[in-house]
């Protein structure tokens, strides 16, 4: 019945899980082999693993500093311009062991990155860093959509379909077009 923010919401839907959770945020594309994040996350014995990717435009995102070894030493939510300390952008995806949701109070809007992820490192609990390879992009907002669109249709990431490129326009087979419809592309 109210916005629990992004830590609350998972643990609301985890109820007493007993497994590692796996949290991939819905406005996000990517192409990650998330089997080699989780081989990460269990090789360092990570209570959190944040997937990182190395951008251009730090202030967007939650960035991280890493120790040799890839375990966070610090973590700060959209920085602005002199805060900026690293290029490694949080993705949204996180491995995250079912104790550490228990940091997360109930009834309340707890936010991953404004509240959870601080509260472990003021704690030194091991939260490490995966520098995941291959695509990704944020799809928060319609810029950055089209641009996933273009990056697909540039094969910028391995994705699957089965539609057949005629001229920049994707379309599978069996699919029905109208004859008034106009279509540009790409699309």
């Amino acid at each position: 019945p109210i916005p629990l923010g992004t830590a609350g919401s998972v643990k609301h839907a985890a109820g007493n899980a007993n497994k590692t959770v796996l949290v991939i945020s819905g406005d996000t594309l990517t192409d990650c082999d998330i089997s080699d994040a989780l081989d990460f996350h269990k090789q360092k014995g990570a209570k959190v693993t944040i997937v990182l990717k190395r951008v251009s435009a730090p202030t967007e995102y939650g960035v991280a500093l890493l120790s040799q070894d890839g375990r966070i030493t610090r973590f700060l939510e959209k920085p602005s311009n002199s805060e900026v300390f690293s290029d490694l952008a949080n993705t949204g995806i996180y491995i995250i062991e079912p104790d550490v949701l228990d940091f997360v109070p109930e009834n309340r809007s707890f936010d991953f990155s404004m509240d959870l992820f601080p509260e472990l490192l003021k704690r030194n609990i091991p939260i490490y860093g995966y520098e995941m390879q291959g695509y990704w992009c944020d799809i928060g907002n319609i810029k950055q959509y089209m641009q996933a669109q273009r990056d697909m249709f540039d094969r910028k990431l391995s994705f699957n379909t089965t539609a057949q490129n005629k001229n920049g326009i994707y379309i599978e087979e069996g699919a029905h077009i109208s004859e008034n419809a106009s279509i540009t592309a790409p699309c």
